[in-house]
């Protein structure tokens, strides 16, 4: 792998750049988002958007392969990130949020991307645009709107247009349901 963090050098994302061009590569994967030095137990972030150098890696590697390839973009976070960025391009045609997965983690991600198994997962929160944080400070914990410029949080109260709201996700099954009446009644005692 190749490291991607504030002090990452432009040859490193050229090694990527270079790499994903390659015509042996089928497909890119980028595994992208935070670490426990950014957030954890007693450590809050200051804001959601993705650290370091990390957009201008995927959207090199993206023009790079220019459609040609797909680009699929791994998320690893404890909570919520900007990524509007990604889901707004067409270079990106599969987002996995994955959370933080444990030891088995790379296993369970390798098997959704390769089908061998059917995600059914969804978001445990809300995923905002970066502009949200600077409505709303991350130590003000009210959650209703006040309607003096204070948006609410939570998706239960938020007025703005998220990211992705909580609750959204998709598996690669489709389903499809009938109620179906053969007009007996059933009584209740």
């Amino acid at each position: 792998g190749i490291v991607c963090n504030n002090t990452a050098k432009s040859e490193s994302i050229q090694k990527a750049v270079d790499l994903a061009k390659n015509e042996e590569v089928d497909a890119v994967v980028l595994f992208l988002g935070l670490n426990q030095h950014i957030e954890r137990e007693g450590v809050d972030r200051l804001n959601v958007t993705m650290p370091g150098k990390q957009i201008e890696l995927a959207r090199k590697v993206a023009s790079a392969v220019n459609g040609k390839k797909p680009v699929i973009v791994i998320f690893f976070s404890g909570g919520s990130l900007d990524i509007a960025w990604a889901k707004e391009s067409d270079a990106f045609p599969a987002l996995v949020w994955a959370g933080y997965p444990g030891q088995e983690g790379g296993q369970a991600v390798a098997d959704v991307l390769f089908g061998k198994i059917n995600p059914s997962g969804r978001l445990t929160q809300t995923f905002y645009r970066n502009e949200y944080t600077e409505q709303v400070k991350m130590s003000d914990m009210r959650m209703r709107p006040d309607g003096k410029g204070y948006p609410g949080r939570t998706y239960r109260f938020y007025t703005g247009e998220p990211v992705y709201e909580f609750g959204h996700g998709m598996s690669y099954t489709t389903f499809e349901s009938n109620i179906i009446h053969d007009g007996r009644e059933v009584g209740l005692g």
